[in-house]
């Protein structure tokens, strides 16, 4: 993306996990064929992930909630998440309150337990690619007990009262969140590791 920097040495800035708020996104990429292949299936931008930091832990260290494959939906320490990241950028919601980061934070704990939805991965895939095929097997279903990373996030937020987009959360990438800073919908805070 243009205006994101994917360096701070390129007009970013590099931040500690103290310059986070809860309720803050965290977008994401490696070097793995996984991240690499989301990527390009998603839209070829910078982002194949994006985590909510949700403040501290019980151990007092920072933390993320995100959906992962094979674990679904997980509450991690921050650090240790972004170990095997090559690229992390923090993004904050214009106009969260300490009552709406709570009510994201809230129901993102809720969701902990729940599983990974793989068909959402796929039908992202067959939306961009194969939109008439979507249509017909899905007919605009939405699976409200499984997420992956981007469709927990949106979810999040429409439960916190601030959407984030104005489509189904099951129709979002990282990528397609990521590009709301083009319009002003996410304040850029900083790189956490680049």
């Amino acid at each position: 993306m243009a205006n994101i920097p994917l360096d701070p040495d390129n007009g970013g800035r590099s931040i500690l996990p103290d310059a986070l708020n809860p309720g803050d996104l965290i977008f994401s990429t490696t070097n793995g064929f996984g991240s690499q292949a989301i990527r390009v299936l998603t839209g070829g931008g910078p982002a194949s992930h994006v985590r909510l930091y949700i403040g501290t832990d019980t151990t007092g260290s920072p933390a993320v909630i995100e959906a992962v494959p094979g674990a679904g939906v997980t509450l991690n320490d921050l650090a240790a998440d972004l170990a095997g990241d090559s690229l992390a950028v923090a993004f904050r919601r214009p106009g969260i309150t300490d009552e709406s980061a709570r009510a994201a934070v809230d129901y993102a704990k809720e969701q902990l337990g729940s599983a990974y939805n793989y068909f959402g991965v796929i039908r992202q895939f067959l939306a961009r690619y194969a939109s008439a095929l979507d249509l017909v097997i899905n007919l605009g279903a939405q699976d409200n007990q499984t997420a992956y990373c981007s469709q927990l996030v949106t979810n999040t937020f429409i439960q916190a009262q601030l959407p984030l987009t104005l489509t189904v959360p099951a129709f979002n990438s990282p990528d397609d969140i990521l590009q709301l800073d083009w319009f002003g919908e996410l304040d850029y805070v900083g790189h956490l590791k680049y």
